[in-house]
């Protein structure tokens, strides 16, 4: 009976293929009421010729948020294409993820004879150690990177345990919308707008060779988040939910994840991704592109650039 039952789900999933392939193609509305079904933030713009949906995402979303990732996924493969800018598929082989932990607490510590106040004023410096004495940070924890330092603060502001840098466990799609989205992608093989790429391993020595002095704003705009309210990590997620994007785009966990986030990955040039944004309205399709809340609503960011080159913008206010 297996062998049979496997044929039947065989057969049943080309002909699915065949029926989607034969369907009409939705309209720029029914892919942007499909997006806005996930209760996330969702703008639409219109161009001479294309239609761009831009979806604003947050790195960390706390437990318990209630948004709807399918119908992301319905979205993403209604759309001719995708752009995932700010995104980096780590390329890496098996011996590679199981060396990684190793590589990682080598380029843990600071030089020998280096402390973090060698990086920090005093008045900085002096800031951490409140954290110390709750036992946030562990003694010694002068000695550490900044970008380890503040990764446990962050977890801390979370309310939750310490995972590590780099910890390899199952990962919760709800709580993870970049990681969501970059599955999707995977998974249905949808059409992509270029996505960088790197290996794990020149991933682990970028960060290894990067000096201390860059680290820092992801260190102080962490210590910011922790000795915020305890209540500020949910609220920012509800917030995103609700599709409040000021409220987000302020919260001090917004700014320490994104501040990290630009921190560890290679710079992006703001000027290529609006450059592109640009070039897909020219093209007669629609195209989803994810990119951050951050990066989208802030002052000056995407959102004002089209508004201010007069494209028609609806959604959520972003001022």
């Amino acid at each position: 009976m297996k062998p049979v039952r496997s044929l039947l789900l065989l057969l049943a999933g080309i002909l699915a293929t065949r029926l989607d392939a034969q369907a009409p193609q939705p309209t720029s509305d029914e892919i942007v009421v499909t997006a806005q079904r996930s209760g996330i933030p969702v703008w639409r713009v219109r161009g001479a010729a294309g239609t761009l949906v831009l979806v604003g995402t947050i790195e960390g979303v706390a437990k318990g948020t209630n948004w709807n990732p399918d119908g992301l996924a319905a979205a993403l493969r209604q759309a001719d294409q995708v752009m995932f800018p700010q995104a980096v598929q780590i390329s890496a082989g098996f011996v590679s993820i199981m060396g990684a932990p190793g590589k990682v607490r080598r380029m843990e510590r600071l030089p020998a004879g280096q402390t973090l106040a060698d990086f920090l004023t005093a008045d900085q410096f002096a800031q951490l150690l409140p954290f110390r004495e709750r036992g946030v940070l562990k003694p010694g924890f002068e000695t550490r990177r900044p970008l380890f330092v503040a990764h446990d603060l962050m977890e801390a502001a979370k309310g939750e345990r310490p995972s590590g840098f780099l910890s390899i466990s199952k990962v919760d799609w709800k709580s993870d919308p970049q990681g969501f989205v970059q599955s999707t992608i995977d998974r249905y093989h949808l059409k992509l707008v270029p996505l960088r790429k790197e290996s794990l391993t020149g991933a682990l020595r970028r960060i290894a060779a990067m000096p201390p002095s860059r680290q820092t704003p992801c260190l102080l705009a962490a210590a910011r988040f922790a000795q915020a309210d305890p209540s500020t990590y949910r609220a920012r997620s509800q917030a995103w939910v609700t599709r409040r994007v000021a409220e987000v785009v302020r919260s001090p966990a917004e700014h320490a994840f994104t501040t990290c986030a630009s921190t560890v990955r290679e710079a992006q040039d703001a000027q290529t991704i609006e450059a592109s944004l640009l070039g897909v309205l020219r093209q007669p399709i629609t195209t989803v592109a994810v990119l951050e809340i951050s990066t989208l609503a802030t002052e000056g960011g995407i959102l004002d650039k089209l508004s201010a080159a007069g494209f028609e913008i609806t959604g959520p206010a972003w001022k």
